[in-house]
């Protein structure tokens, strides 16, 4: 038989247990704070980037050599043969790295870093892999080619110029015979579809911005079904790479609407080129202006859509309602 003094001390016995019983049952009802895994959210993208840019631009100016030789026609030759390939190639990168990664892109990094998509120090350190990446790209593709090539390449693909010309056509400039926009020529001789740089400007920001838009839009709809396939966010992105290099194809600016490959492009001619025979860095500008906005651009439409949807669905009046 227990003495009164034992029978009172197991009522706070129990009571002392609820709470430690309930706390469980009230994590559950909250959101799961998981782990954060340095490896897969700051390691593994940051890998995935640099690898992918590296192939991107490697392949990419390879493909500058293998499918235009010099007496080749470059407006249809390009259009009919490189910007398939390379909307291909951002397929396959897309399929492979997701996903983990799919921007190989400074333009989309930036974009996704305003639609805060991305944390701002992950994001400067992707644009760090995606430029490290290129330049050890484009190095690669300096090295495996002679010099002759590789300056032809170059010169195809805009990124240089001969001084004797740029002379010409300054002289010709001042003459009075050309006008004072400049009228761009490809290196067959022929004038250009855009006659100055302006021209050029909206080329290049149009361009990424297609890039932008379709990466943002594509990636959102993928996470809001995370079943869904990566094929729908691979084919978009690998259309407007395809649409994007047609245009350049037709562009002095050659390559576009990739700001790393054009930087290291542009690195390895003013590396590896005698600057009083060519002039170099010659459309830089463009390309770097050009990312910019096309990411504030991108990013403020991508707001702009959100903010609507969103005020759409509260208009609705719910499913059982009057």
């Amino acid at each position: 038989m227990q003495s009164p003094r034992q029978q009172q001390s197991h009522p706070p016995q129990t009571i002392a247990h609820e709470p430690a019983v309930a706390a469980p049952t009230a994590l559950l009802k909250c959101d799961v704070v998981v782990p954060f895994d340095p490896c897969r959210r700051a390691y593994a993208p940051f890998a995935v980037e640099f690898l992918a840019s590296f192939v991107f631009t490697l392949f990419t100016d390879l493909l500058s050599v293998l499918l235009l030789p010099p007496a080749t026609d470059r407006l249809s030759f390009q259009l009919q043969n490189i910007a398939p390939f390379e909307g291909a190639l951002s397929l396959a990168l897309i399929c492979a790295f997701r996903p983990i990664g799919t921007h190989f892109n400074p333009a989309v990094t930036l974009a996704s870093m305003l639609t805060l998509g991305t944390p701002v120090l992950l994001g400067l350190a992707l644009l760090f892999a995606q430029f490290f990446g290129s330049f050890f790209g484009a190095l690669l593709f300096r090295s495996s080619i002679s010099s002759a090539a590789f300056i032809d390449a170059s010169l195809q693909l805009g990124t240089i110029r001969t001084v004797t010309e740029s002379l010409a056509q300054l002289e010709e400039r001042q003459n009075g015979r050309i006008s004072d926009e400049m009228s761009e020529t490809d290196m067959s001789g022929r004038s250009s579809p855009f006659s100055n740089r302006l021209q050029m400007f909206i080329s290049e920001s149009l361009c990424s911005l297609l890039m932008v838009l379709a990466h943002l839009f594509s990636s959102a709809l993928s996470h809001s079904d995370r079943n869904s396939s990566i094929l729908p966010q691979a084919f978009s992105v690998a259309s407007a790479r395809t649409v994007a290099t047609a245009v350049g194809a037709r562009s002095p600016l050659g390559q576009n609407a990739n700001l790393a490959r054009a930087t290291a492009n542009a690195l390895m001619t003013a590396i590896f080129t005698r600057p009083d025979e060519f002039v170099m860095w010659r459309f830089f500008y463009i390309h770097l202006f050009g990312a910019f906005c096309s990411a504030i651009v991108g990013a403020a439409t991508f707001w702009v859509v959100k903010c609507s949807l969103a005020e759409n669905q509260q208009q609705q009046p719910p499913a059982g309602g009057s």
